[in-house]
Order: structure tokens, then sequence, then C-alpha cells
């Protein structure tokens, strides 16, 4: 008698720890577009940044090919879409921070929780997001 209660009791544990680890599929799916939307955005302005200064760095080499001067109106060019990408990428890291703060500390508190929505979220990147 006692094996089976010990049996029963044991069994009711893992269950209620299988429960617990779980996130509701809706409510993952929700938050992994979510996260994978920010995360699509974050690529797209990082190869704007790259873009950006492959242009500014073919400019010059162009410039200097002619023997020509980088005159104030290019510097101050170059420095405003610099400031622009610095901004928006501060401000998407900032955006993409709180978001997985705000979801760790009042939905994936547990690390296999966390590592279902990192998992829903690469599923989402991988295929939506292109390379």
């Amino acid at each position: 008698m006692k094996l089976k209660t010990l049996s029963l009791l044991l069994a009711l544990v893992v269950f209620a720890i299988s429960c617990g680890n779980k996130i509701d599929e809706k409510s993952l799916a929700v938050d992994a577009e979510k996260i994978a939307l920010l995360q699509c955005k974050a690529r797209v302005l990082r190869n704007e940044r790259f873009d950006s200064a492959n242009n500014i760095r073919l400019r010059e080499e162009d410039l200097l090919k002619k023997r020509a001067k980088i005159t104030a109106e290019m510097i101050q060019h170059n420095d405003s879409v610099a400031r622009d990408l610095t901004n928006r990428t501060a401000t998407l890291a900032s955006t993409i921070t709180q978001t997985l703060d705000s979801l760790w500390k009042n939905k994936y508190k547990k690390l296999e929780q966390r590592q279902q929505l990192d998992q829903a979220v690469e599923k989402i990147v991988s295929t939506q997001c292109g390379h």
C-alpha cells in the first residue's frame, strides 16, 4: 500500500512540475511573434548600418581617387545619417530589452519556459526574416 501511495504521489509531483514549465501554446505563439518581429527589425537595421557605412567608404574612396576633398556638407550628411541610425538602434535595443524583461518577469520565469520561447522565436525568425 505504501508503494502505491508513494508511486501515485511521485507521479503527481512529476505531472505538476511538467505542467508548470509549459506555456499555453497560443500565448507562446503571440509572444514569439512579437519578439521575432523585433529581431527581424534589428536585422534590417543592422544591414542598413552596414550598407550606409559601405556607401560612405565608397564615396570617400572615390573622392580620394579624384583627389577631391570631403566637403562640410558631406561630413554633415554622414554625421546625420550616423546619428539617425544610432538613435534608431538604441531605441530598438531598448524595446527588445524591455519586452524580454517583461516577458521573463511575468510569464517565462523558468529556464525551460525561456528555452521554449527562444525555440519558437528562432523558428519564426528563420522563416520570416531572411538572411
